[in-house]
């Protein structure tokens, strides 16, 4: 109910210039000790006009659904990168991870409300719809797809500039 509640009244962003880089690093430190998550965050990134509460939001959620795909392997590891993207007028966030990954023919759904893998296991099916919405909001988009070693790969990308319309992207 809480979830559906924060969806439900998400506030408009209040957008500020922002270092991604340091988004990530402050959300990453929740988690050292705890998860195995390796940074490569690209050095000089220009700051973007992001509300850095609701980044924030969205980094610890994919970050969390990258953890509890990797709960049950040894070997789990989960990569937060940033970049400048292959168009000059975005940045790039993207988490990957080496968890199951999310079957091709469900990932046209993973935003929609309410919709959910982890039957039995807590999850509301809010939380990609809720970073969707953020990403969105900030006149990004979000895609997901398979990561190279072998689970879920989720990239963000968000415009230099606010209001700024994102060309076609090779992510």
């Amino acid at each position: 109910v809480s979830e559906f509640s924060d969806f439900a009244r998400l506030p408009k962003p209040a957008p500020m210039p922002t270092d991604l880089n340091e988004v990530v690093a402050g959300a990453l430190a929740l988690y050292e000790g705890a998860t195995p998550v390796e940074r490569r965050l690209a050095p000089g990134l220009p700051a973007i006009e992001v509300d850095k509460g609701q980044m924030t939001q969205v980094l610890l959620n994919l970050v969390e659904n990258a953890r509890d795909a990797i709960a049950d392997k040894a070997d789990g590891a989960i990569v937060v990168s940033t970049r400048m993207g292959d168009a000059a007028d975005r940045v790039e966030l993207v988490v990957e991870d080496n968890g199951p990954g999310v079957p091709a023919d469900v990932r046209d759904r993973v935003f929609t409300p309410y919709f959910t893998t982890k039957q039995g296991k807590g999850g509301t099916g809010l939380g990609l719809a809720i970073v969707h919405r953020i990403v969105g909001d900030h006149g990004g988009r979000i895609t997901v797809g398979e990561s190279a070693r072998g689970g879920a790969r989720v990239a963000v990308e968000l415009p230099l500039r606010p209001g700024q319309l994102l060309l076609a992207s090779r992510v």
